[in-house]
């Protein structure tokens, strides 16, 4: 099993939330671990509003989420939140992460995933975790990269 977040996109749902991808044994499952606020505090800070605090805070917090998603099974991650889900890797048509240009409206280092049905984006904020990303998929997904 491999783990990557935190991330931003949108999973399911139509507003950008910060999600973790679980790389399991079959499946990819995608878990919420923070809402819109967190994302918004974020961009605040970042531009310089005063809110580094509430971004240290917010950062801390779902950091510590991603870190208990290690130690629980698929199923229990599935439960934890109604925006969560599973994508088989069968049905993964294509899944690459890349660096996009800085005017991307998905942000500059990115995870498409691609499916039959759907597409599915996330962005990686750090660096280091763009290469752990990226050679993860190298290694559990190598035919459809």
């Amino acid at each position: 099993m491999g783990l990557i977040g935190p991330l931003e996109g949108k999973g399911k749902g139509r507003v950008t939330r910060r999600f973790a991808l679980v790389f399991a044994k079959n499946e990819l499952i995608c878990v919420k671990i923070g809402g819109t606020l967190s994302i918004f505090t974020s961009l605040l800070g970042e531009a310089g509003y005063g809110l580094s605090t509430i971004t240290d805070v917010y950062n801390h917090i779902t950091n510590r989420r991603v870190d208990k998603l290690k130690k629980m099974q698929v199923q229990d991650l599935l439960d934890l939140d109604k925006l969560n889900f599973s994508i088989s890797y069968g049905d993964i048509e294509k899944i690459a992460v890349k660096k996009k240009s800085i005017l991307s409206p998905k942000g500059r280092r990115i995870i498409d995933i691609k499916t039959k049905n759907k597409k599915y984006w996330f962005r990686i904020a750090e660096e280091r975790a763009f290469r752990d990303c990226a050679n993860l998929v190298k290694r559990m997904l190598p035919n459809k990269s």
